[in-house]
């Protein structure tokens, strides 16, 4: 069951950071919440975290839906992403129990910061498939003066869906919220409550986590290291180049390619297709894994094949785009066939 982004999954375990946040500036007669989350509802639903409420105090809450299964379906009934006040405290009510607070010199420079992000847009939201994981997110909601609905403001949301805020201030401004979510709960575990206030603990992340390049470098690695490889294709989209486009053809109604003897550190290899064997040289860039047809060049012939590091469905199975690029007197023809990549044994 897909939910709004702030418990934008199935599976969550969130921390909550909230804070109504008092200083001089645009934002010094609204009241500002600041939540960092990650949530949990696929198996064994969990709700908890951090509040910061409007006085400064810092507290702990925990939903218990194991006692009061209904408060699942209460939490899942109100609006996320535009709550009143009432609907806010209500929220962060359960379990609550006090750590500490927050300093007042910080809590005006979250209220800076948040300034000059609310206005940004956001990132794309990208679903990463993945029904199970949690989803962590780092998020304000700003009441202006005589507003009782919020506005949201995002700040970063990872896991099991990706996006961001497009402000050059809310990296940083997202790892110091987490930063004190987990100070938060380093006090909750002390047999005594600290008195000092929360300042400016040490980031949990310098700048946001991306995630898709970590993948993105390890299927990189596994097409590198593959000898073999077989590229289907589907039929292809073509242009003249003389100057003026003159339209699209069909090209042949599918291709067969099949790469032997790759190796990415010589950037050699052969490839074969309908009976017709040619030497290829093997890069990468960002786009993926390029194999450039080296015999193609001599006749004014570009035919590259370019593979893009991502698993299709999970599998060993990638997407690919083969370009060919036909130059003439009065000026070529340009060919594309998408179509897909799978390592041989």
């Amino acid at each position: 069951m897909r939910k709004p982004s702030c418990i934008a999954t199935d599976k969550r375990w969130i921390l909550v950071c909230v804070g109504v946040l008092l200083s001089a500036g645009a934002l010094a007669d609204s009241e500002i919440y600041c939540e960092v989350s990650s949530a949990n509802f696929a198996w064994v639903p969990h709700y908890g975290g951090t509040v910061i409420a409007a006085n400064g105090a810092v507290a702990l809450f925990e939903y218990d839906f194991e006692k009061r299964p209904r408060d699942r379906d209460q939490l899942h009934g109100r609006n996320w992403l535009a709550p009143t006040r009432q609907e806010l405290v209500t929220r962060f009510r359960p379990g609550r129990r006090l750590v500490g607070n927050l300093c007042a010199e910080r809590r005006a420079w979250l209220r800076d910061q948040l300034d000059s992000v609310r206005t940004a847009g956001q990132s794309k939201v990208v679903d990463m498939q993945s029904r199970d994981d949690p989803t962590n997110d780092v998020h304000c909601f700003v009441f202006g003066t005589g507003h009782d609905r919020a506005t949201f403001v995002l700040l970063q949301s990872s896991g099991s869906v990706e996006s961001h805020s497009l402000s050059p201030a809310a990296p940083r401004l997202a790892n110091w919220l987490s930063a004190v979510s987990a100070q938060a709960r380093h006090r909750g575990k002390l047999p005594a409550k600290e008195q000092a206030c929360i300042d400016d603990p040490p980031l949990t992340d310098p700048t946001y986590p991306d995630t898709y390049a970590e993948i993105r470098q390890r299927t990189m690695q596994e097409l590198k290291a593959a000898q073999q490889l077989h590229c289907q294709f589907a039929e292809g989209t073509g242009t003249a180049l003389d100057g003026e486009l003159r339209g699209n053809h069909d090209g042949p109604a599918s291709l067969s390619v099949v790469f032997t003897d790759l190796n990415s550190t010589a950037r050699h290899g052969r490839a074969e297709m309908f009976g017709d064997i040619y030497t290829v040289q093997v890069d990468s860039g960002p786009a993926g894994l390029m194999l450039t047809n080296a015999e193609a060049e001599k006749d004014h012939v570009s035919d590259v094949v370019t593979i893009v590091p991502y698993r299709i469905g999970g599998r060993a199975m990638y997407p690919a785009v083969k370009h060919e690029i036909r130059v003439h007197h009065s000026g070529g023809t340009a060919t594309r066939y998408a179509g897909t990549c799978v390592p041989l044994p």
